[in-house]
């Protein structure tokens, strides 16, 4: 059941956790598509592999925490290619709201909500990653988009002001005459 699971129901650890992008902006990316997934069906809510690690059934509970595992390493490995002073403190976070987001889930939280908290979290990596972001790609500015208006936080001093329901990062491009 975890395999197919796997194949069919997982967040696309690899597709999100991309070299080309700041880790803030990838791992942010992670949790918002966790919400959306455990979000997804009403009937069945939360994470099967989260949930899954707390069953009765010894077999199942091993399977699920194989694959919970192997998940936390990959984004273990992900952060610690770039910021491996953080990797360890940065992977507790991501799975520790991935377990917030699906136990939510599962008391009835719908998208909107489980979307917010993930957005929140995503200024917190930010927050923590704010300098290492800006040195790995010098071309990109964090910039805040509240509704109504947006403004550049070079530096993410501000963000934990922020609502998390009116706000999301986004990294644009900036083009610097040489």
């Amino acid at each position: 059941m975890l395999d197919q699971y796997a194949a069919t129901g997982a967040i696309p650890l690899a597709q999100l956790l991309r070299d080309d992008r700041p880790v803030a902006a990838c791992l942010a990316a992670v949790l918002e598509e966790a919400a959306r997934h455990y979000a997804a069906d009403p009937n069945a809510s939360g994470c099967m592999v989260v949930e899954g690690t707390r069953s009765n059934d010894r077999d199942a509970r091993k399977a699920a925490c194989d694959v919970s595992n192997a998940a936390e390493a990959t984004i273990h490995a992900y952060i610690a290619t770039r910021h491996p002073e953080n990797a360890g403190r940065l992977t507790d976070f991501v799975s520790t709201t991935m377990s917030g987001l699906s136990a939510k889930a599962r008391n009835g939280h719908g998208l909107d909500r489980l979307l917010a908290t993930a957005r929140l979290a995503g200024l917190a990596l930010a927050q923590a990653l704010p300098d290492a972001t800006i040195r790995e790609h010098s071309d990109l500015v964090p910039l805040v988009i509240s509704i109504g208006h947006s403004r550049a936080c070079p530096r993410f001093p501000t963000f934990a002001a922020m609502a998390a329901t009116d706000c999301r990062i986004v990294f644009v491009r900036i083009h610097r005459p040489r």
